[in-house]
């Protein structure tokens, strides 16, 4: 079902793992629905149509998508789950009505979404007079909701839901995005680089991207993440003083097609000095190398007090038999390393 008046909408949705973009249109009775997800999320449509069959996914049918699931068909949709990558679907067999005008789904904007003090939230909404309500305790917004008035604050880790209401009007879709305060983690003073990243992709922040606070989007080229191609990577960070260290954060991202793998293993040192380094932790990897996603490794330490902690990120060095390019020069790509 599509509302008389709307033949076009071009639209994106920020989530904590980059920009779900999205654009349809309506043209000779056929609707035609453009959308890209970035990795490590998946996204449920409402697909305008009658039966599933009457959808077709870059230009097959929907029953024969090797990614998308049909999860049912109610109220002239078709509801279907997708993952992480670019699509096109069409439909035909919807039927129009006439209601009143949708209020503009809100946006929720920030600086940051992850941070270890308190993060400013905006929240906006491109129809005029529309009044927005939030919610910040995982329940949905309603209209007795709390309302926007230009100032949100989220202290602690909260899921920000949004919804705008306006008289007359269809009440808007909800829009969430996840913020995540760390209290406890300790600022890294400097970090030296033991072996060179790639100047194939390189960081804004150059080095001190890995420790900038600053996570990447989705897509590895956004110079926030940092690339090492076919070697390890290492690193030893200063924390200015000996400080007791509970565990690590690492986060990578994965996408095969593009010759990039999650770690094969990270290794942890200790040191007070810049001299040897005592092995205080050794992850291996569990994830399946096809995987693509944005991965976060936590790596618990037990009883560690240092100044410098050196950590070495094991690359797999070569893609393996089943990549469409076997032995070619693997990757591995960090935007973070966070200490608590």
């Amino acid at each position: 079902t599509l509302v008389a008046g709307l033949d076009a909408v071009d639209a994106s949705h920020v989530s904590p793992y980059g920009a779900i973009a999205s654009r349809w249109n309506v043209s000779g009775g056929k609707f035609t629905w453009d959308i890209a997800v970035p990795v490590n999320v998946t996204a449920t449509l409402h697909v305008p149509a009658g039966k599933p069959a009457d959808v077709l996914e870059n230009g097959r049918p929907l029953s024969e998508s090797a990614t998308c699931r049909v999860v049912g068909a109610k109220d002239g949709r078709v509801i279907v789950e997708i993952p992480s990558g670019q699509y096109r679907f069409a439909s035909t067999g919807f039927s129009v009505v006439t209601e009143p005008n949708l209020v503009a789904t809100p946006r929720i904007v920030s600086t940051r979404l992850s941070d270890e003090k308190p993060i400013p939230v905006e929240l906006s909404c491109s129809t005029e007079g529309a009044t927005i309500r939030y919610t910040t305790d995982g329940t949905a917004p309603t209209g007795k909701s709390r309302v926007y008035d230009g100032t949100l604050t989220i202290a602690k880790s909260a899921i920000v839901r949004a919804k705008a209401f306006k008289q007359g009007s269809m009440d808007s879709y909800e829009a969430r995005a996840e913020v995540e305060i760390h209290p406890r983690r300790i600022p890294v003073q400097n970090i030296t680089l033991v072996t060179a990243y790639s100047p194939k992709y390189p960081p804004a922040n150059g080095e001190r991207a890995l420790i900038d606070r600053e996570e990447g989007s989705s897509t590895f080229s956004d110079r926030k993440w940092v690339g090492y191609e076919a070697g390890d990577m290492e690193v030893i960070l200063d924390m200015g003083k000996p400080t007791a260290v509970r565990r690590i954060l690492m986060r990578f991202v994965s996408s095969p097609n593009s010759w990039i793998f999650l770690p094969e293993a990270i290794e942890v040192g200790a040191s007070n000095t810049m001299g040897q380094f005592a092995p205080a932790a050794n992850v291996r990897n569990g994830v399946p190398k096809d995987v693509s996603a944005i991965q976060k490794y936590a790596i618990p330490l037990k009883n560690v007090e240092a100044r410098y902690l050196k950590i070495k990120v094991k690359n797999y060095g070569k893609c393996p038999d089943w990549h469409n390019s076997p032995g070619g020069a693997a990757w591995i790509f960090v935007d973070e390393i966070f200490v608590e």
